[in-house]
């Protein structure tokens, strides 16, 4: 058997060469191949030596001001755009985020091995984020003194870049598949089925721009709201605010005109999932626990009162609720089954303990005896009943969205500008409403906001309406 020829084998040759697996004479400006067939060759491109910079010292290579400019908050990056070819990324294009710089985009992934919160095992993970040469990517791992001492090499080939805006996308679908996911589905599916957020969904979105923008700013939101609740920087949390607020207003951008314009094109399950993510994100994005001084509790477009950001919050659950209400019987029958409750037919059926009922004939009461326009006596006895349904399915359901959406969207505008002026009636009748969110306090999203709404109408209510909601008071306080 004759002896194996020995070859050395070299990573030097030119990018065309490497696609094609053909080898190179790695003679620039234009190997022998490419010169042979007419290519352009990216010989021609490459400096005449590579240098690797480790990971842990990029930091070292930039200043105090640098670095403080590099984690200023910013924009994302645009909207998804399907049509965009790889082509037209320029060849030197390194489109980073300053939030996701080559510094400032370290330590902000969240996982599960290093960093351990008292709730969960979310960790922060050190991704470094720069450019790493064709070699060092291909198992060259050459000691710092054996490389040439040139420029970081560019990769040739725009294939070949991945952008930080992608790889920062990417991380946001990695943690919605491993961790959101389950967190809207503790929320919102009855039966625990995740297939239906983690898959379905997902597969949905790819279809649809504005529900991909929803999935990722909840993403971003679930990583906010988990910062603000471990020893991370405030610059994280900061960091995903900025992107779920930039993601979510995206989406809404995309699924205004379906809602004002053309409801019939639509597709109602991409149409119904959006409205859940952007019920979930007006609750996370206000949450009353967010830590102080963080963009979760400063953003300029949260209002500073409790009681204006519940009704905000409310406010725009009702406006997206226009999905739902054109073809209810079809969720009903479809995948979204295990999400909504088959109304009227269990509504027909609910029962509230005494002391609910209780508190709803007290409520009824005050109305007669305080309002005195019959139409707004018809209006706000309508409320109290949409209340009543509201807690017997709260009281029979643990994961149903309509355990937030019913009150919500069955009450009429007139009841929620009542609710804005400030008459007492109104809050009195908010804050039983708020004890249905204070039972969902463990979610992630809702957290906080039943007390503190409970607690602000409290504060606002005269002294003769607070046998209204002493049962909401007792309530929130267990």
């Amino acid at each position: 058997m004759a002896p194996r020829r020995f070859h050395k084998k070299s990573r030097h040759g030119c990018s065309q060469c490497k696609q094609n697996r053909t080898k190179c004479d790695e003679i620039p400006p234009k190997c022998g191949r490419c010169q042979r067939i007419g290519s352009n060759c990216s010989l021609a491109q490459q400096s005449s030596g590579l240098i690797f910079i480790p990971a842990n010292l990029a930091d070292n290579h930039h200043s105090p001001d640098e670095d403080s400019t590099a984690n200023t908050l910013s924009e994302s990056g645009p909207p998804l755009d399907r049509d965009r070819s790889r082509d037209d990324i320029p060849k030197n294009e390194n489109t980073r985020n300053p939030i996701a710089s080559s510094h400032g985009a370290r330590n902000y992934d969240v996982d599960t091995d290093d960093h351990t919160n008292n709730n969960n095992n979310h960790i922060i993970n050190n991704t470094p984020a720069i450019w790493l040469s064709d070699s060092s990517s291909s198992g060259n791992n050459y000691p710092n003194n054996d490389t040439p001492n040139s420029a970081l090499s560019q990769p040739a080939d725009p294939a070949d870049i991945i952008t930080d805006l992608e790889q920062e996308r990417l991380r946001l679908i990695a943690h919605y598949t491993l961790h959101t996911a389950q967190a809207i589905t503790d929320f919102s599916i009855e039966d625990g089925d995740l297939s239906v957020w983690r898959d379905w969904v997902l597969e949905l979105a790819f279809k649809h721009d504005f529900l991909l923008h929803g999935l990722l700013s909840l993403s971003a939101l679930h990583l906010a709201l988990l910062s603000a609740q471990s020893d991370a920087p405030s610059r994280q949390r900061d960091h995903y605010t900025v992107l779920a607020i930039q993601h979510h207003d995206r989406g809404v951008a995309l699924f205004r005109p379906h809602i004002y314009s053309n409801l019939a094109t639509l597709d109602q399950d991409a149409g119904f999932a959006f409205s859940c993510l952007v019920a979930l994100y007006c609750f996370g994005i206000q949450r009353p626990s967010a830590v102080p001084g963080s963009s979760l509790s400063t953003s300029s477009n949260v209002p500073d009162k409790p009681i204006a950001k519940i009704h905000q919050a409310l406010t725009l659950i009702r406006s997206s609720s226009r999905v739902a209400k054109r073809d209810f019987e079809a969720l009903k029958r479809g995948r979204w089954s295990a999400a909504v409750i088959p109304f009227p037919e269990v509504t027909a059926q609910l029962s509230l303990p005494d002391e609910m009922e209780h508190v709803i004939a007290k409520l009824m009461t005050h109305t007669s005896k305080t309002i005195s326009i019959s139409t707004q006596q018809e209006m706000y006895s309508s409320v109290i009943q949409n209340l009543r349904i509201n807690l017997a399915i709260a009281v029979r359901y643990k994961r149903a969205l309509n355990r937030v959406s019913y009150f919500t969207v069955m009450s009429p505008l007139e009841y929620w500008n009542m609710v804005c002026i400030g008459e007492p009636l109104a809050l009195a009748i908010l804050a039983n409403f708020g004890v249905i969110l204070h039972w969902m306090k463990d979610s992630i999203w809702i957290e906080g906001w039943g007390k503190e709404t409970v607690d602000a109408v409290h504060q606002a209510l005269p002294l003769e309406w607070h046998e209204c909601i002493a049962w909401a008071v007792r309530e929130v306080e267990r």
